[in-house]
């Protein structure tokens, strides 16, 4: 399984915009509970098991030698790491957000945040979405 580098914005906007809000997808739903289950039940066995399904890789260990991630953040071009620094600034900024009630943030190139919590008396019932944001 490989994720695909689209370098073209509106491309990857067009793209994003097609896609189902991920809280009406059953079918990814069912399978991260599944994959979850596993890894709580199995640990370490599970994850080998699904690192080589997913990524073609055979690990012994997880741990990835300082020197190999040193050597690759090093061959990557600024645009990537510049990319890739938003990436975590932009997941940060929204898990860090999640210790809040309900919220929305239209902070990135359209793209829309949001956490729901609805209370149901005894259980409160959370609901993290990151959609676009469809600009009428």
């Amino acid at each position: 399984m490989t994720i695909p580098i689209i370098s073209d914005l509106e491309v990857a906007r067009a793209g994003v915009l097609r896609r189902a809000p991920l809280d009406e997808d059953q079918a990814t739903a069912a399978v991260v509970t599944t994959i979850l289950a596993d890894v709580r039940s199995r640990g370490d066995t599970a994850l080998r098991e699904l690192t080589a399904r997913f990524d073609g890789v055979e690990r012994a260990d997880f741990e990835i030698p300082r020197h190999e991630w040193i050597k690759a953040a090093a061959a990557i071009t600024p645009e990537l790491r510049a990319a890739i620094e938003l990436a975590v600034a932009e997941i940060r900024r929204f898990h860090q957000r999640q210790a809040r009630n309900s919220w929305i943030d239209f902070s990135v190139e359209g793209a829309r945040g949001q956490l729901v919590v609805r209370s149901t008396g005894s259980v409160c019932m959370c609901r993290a979405v990151r959609r676009p944001c469809r600009r009428r």
